[in-house]
């Protein structure tokens, strides 16, 4: 685990999970790559040109949901989703 306070992150892939960001800054297509882990972020950016890479049990989890939503259970998915955005979900 590594804490980075301030650090600029850019043009690289970045594992965020295991790791704390405090007031850093992503930006120029960094990937930030998250596999399931603990993670914190708190303060600093991320700008839109990077994007988000999962892998391992994240992306696992997000095939799950896929192949629920493509299995007819479209409803249930967008009732998880939507306590995502109004982050209410139940967390086990």
């Amino acid at each position: 685990m590594a804490f980075h306070l301030g650090t600029v992150f850019s043009n690289q892939t970045v594992q965020i999970d295991g790791n704390t960001f405090t007031n850093c800054t992503f930006k120029n297509g960094c990937v930030l790559k998250f596999s399931g882990g603990t993670l914190t972020i708190q303060g600093g950016s991320i700008e839109p040109s990077c994007q988000f890479v999962l892998d391992g049990p994240a992306e696992s989890t997000v095939k799950f949901l896929a192949a629920l939503y493509g299995e007819g259970l479209q409803a249930q998915v967008e009732a998880f989703v939507d306590a995502i955005r109004r982050n209410a979900f139940p967390i086990a």
